[in-house]
């Protein structure tokens, strides 16, 4: 038996191989491939702003870039679990997402009482649209004039 088999039994592949356990060495990879997802976009944005900008739109919050950098530390863990325990170890992993540890009085306070409250807030403190420019606020005044 293996040191890999004797730590964790569950780790054997579906044709009957031992598959390696993750290791500190694979917080290295993991590190590695997150900074490589993430910063691999950003690099190309530097160097070709022009193309890419033409390619996938201007940058902001909805651009597929723009999302795909903020995700690559979860794409990196995802395919690091899939190379290190299969499809089967990747379904396990993902099964997590699916626990409910909560009442569901709690998912329905967070799912639609704090959107609530926001689109509350935000209609109580809309202002007119003709009494934005204020008269003699910050955004209306000129600087003063020097003697």
């Amino acid at each position: 038996m293996t040191t890999t088999q004797r730590i964790n039994p569950g780790l054997s592949a579906a044709d009957g191989s031992v598959r390696k356990a993750m290791t500190p060495r694979t917080l290295w990879a993991f590190f590695a491939l997150a900074f490589l997802l993430g910063w691999g976009p950003v690099g190309l944005l530097m160097i070709f702003p022009d193309q890419i900008v033409a390619l996938f739109g201007e940058v902001g919050y909805t651009n597929p870039m723009f999302i795909f950098a903020v995700y690559s530390p979860a794409i990196a863990g995802v395919l690091l679990v899939w190379r290190h325990y299969g499809v089967h170890g990747l379904g396990s992993f993902l099964r997590r997402l699916g626990l409910w540890r909560m009442p569901i009085a709690w998912w329905a306070l967070l799912i639609v009482g704090i959107p609530a409250v926001k689109y509350v807030g935000a209609a109580l403190t809309e202002q007119p649209r003709s009494s934005r420019s204020i008269r003699g606020t910050a955004s209306s005044r000129r600087w003063p004039s020097r003697c």
